[in-house]
């Protein structure tokens, strides 16, 4: 298997050498001995830190400095020493900072933290997943992009490995997009190889880990059902997600379901007493997340009235753009069911699950960063048909890493603008199974 020149282990080396040098780099620039505990607690003036810092030769790379600021200082610390209401280990209470994610990334990098009192500990599972993401993408190429070419999969992995955005807020900043992204990959692979079992279980991980991952749910059905109808299958896919969801989420989903769904930025039973319910802001503050109508603050300080209004209307074009989105499949799915032709393919399940990203990104109401683009990157494959495309891909990657951050959502734009390009199916591309093919295996 080693011996392979172009083979999985080889790309998973590659993966494992340029970002754990990457990473070794993160711990020398803060001290291979840097303790933990040396931190100041969260609640020891974390205002005198700041959660951003830049870069004097390249202003617009923005360094998050999230691990040592919030994962650190405000979650792992308290989470792990009981200091929230009656001494419990309750992410959702912890007297700090809003835990705006469900447990499982709390768990992970906690976990690593109970191992040792050393600053990069936690960091660990963080880098580990970036490398690992390699094998389910690799698998992808080969199997569903270049027919089973194991050097055009090689090349595909090592674009990704070298991909600016994954290699500078993953492996050297130790942001938290890692672990959904590796979850939401093999979830993919597996719904191509259509294990549908284990691809909702990974997705229901991938989605414990950070409910952004919970966009692929309802298309992965569409899929299924453009694929096998309305079938055992189908409900199968639906009750093992939601079931293993709720599982993840037990106990707070029952005990604390108001501040559970509101620390998600779900209020559906409301607001927690005690939780602000101010109206975001146009603000120029590094540390507040971006918006799609935020350079036009940035334009002129006349328009920040306006895009402050705009804010608060952004997540119901979000949701009629999603819908819209949805509708759509349905309607290929549908109609190429009465004409009995094939199925979705491999290839536009890839680009519709890109697609459905970039549109949460490029609308989110409450705003984005420049690591988000992290998670998805691997969803890039469809790319990597052509030279020009991978070309491309590295290029608009390093454009969002370098670029004013105002422009960040519309970057999102700008790669859906390549859609078209991305669903031009190649003759190698592998057609998923058709109804009857599937009773038959």
């Amino acid at each position: 298997m080693f011996g392979e020149k172009f083979g999985l282990a080889r790309a998973t080396m590659l993966s494992a050498f340029v970002k754990g040098a990457v990473f070794v780099i993160g711990i020398s620039i803060v001290g291979f001995l840097t303790t933990r505990t040396s931190l100041p607690s969260c609640s020891s003036n974390s205002s005198a830190l700041p959660l951003v810092f830049q870069f004097p030769l390249w202003p617009h790379i923005e360094a998050y400095t999230d691990y040592r600021d919030l994962y650190l200082r405000c979650l792992v610390t308290p989470f792990l020493s009981g200091t929230g209401p009656l001494n419990l280990r309750d992410p959702y209470h912890l007297n700090t900072i809003v835990y705006n994610y469900p447990p499982l990334f709390l768990y992970l990098i906690a976990g690593f933290a109970a191992l040792g009192n050393n600053f990069s500990l936690p960091a660990v599972p963080l880098v580990l997943f970036d490398i690992l993401t390699v094998i389910p993408l690799y698998l992808i190429a080969k199997e569903f992009i270049f027919g089973g070419n194991e050097k055009m999969a090689f090349a595909v992995s090592a674009f990704w490995v070298a991909n600016p955005i994954n290699l500078f807020y993953n492996d050297l900043m130790w942001l938290n997009t890692a672990p959904t992204t590796f979850f939401l990959v093999l979830a993919v692979y597996l719904f191509l190889k259509k294990n549908w079992l284990f691809s909702a279980l990974t997705l229901a991980v991938s989605t414990g880990l950070k409910q952004i991952s919970i966009v692929l749910f309802p298309i992965f059905l569409i899929f299924i059902a453009g694929t096998a109808g309305f079938s055992k299958k189908l409900i199968l896919y639906a009750v093992s997600y939601v079931a293993a969801v709720v599982l993840i989420s037990t106990p707070y989903l029952f005990t604390e379901p108001q501040n559970y769904f509101w620390s998600l930025n779900f209020p559906i039973l409301g607001l927690p007493p005690g939780a602000s319910n101010t109206p975001p802001t146009f603000s120029t503050s590094l540390g507040d997340p971006v918006r799609i109508t935020t350079f036009l603050g940035f334009l002129s300080s006349n328009l920040a009235g306006f895009v402050s209004t705009s804010y608060q209307y952004l997540d119901y074009f979000l949701l009629g753009a999603f819908v819209a989105f949805l509708l759509y499949l349905v309607f290929t799915a549908l109609s190429r069911r009465r004409r009995n032709q094939q199925p979705f393919s491999a290839n536009e399940i890839l680009v519709y699950c890109f697609v459905a990203f970039l549109i949460f990104f490029a609308l989110f109401g409450r705003g984005m960063y420049k690591y988000y683009f992290a998670s998805v990157t691997p969803l890039g494959i469809p790319l990597f048909k052509s030279k020009f495309g991978a070309v491309i891909f590295e290029v608009l990657s390093l454009v969002i890493l370098l670029a004013p951050r105002e422009v960040t959502p519309w970057m999102a734009v700008l790669i859906l603008t390549l859609t078209p390009k991305m669903l031009e199916e190649p003759a190698i591309m592998p057609k998923l199974l058709s109804e009857g093919e599937i009773k038959k295996s």
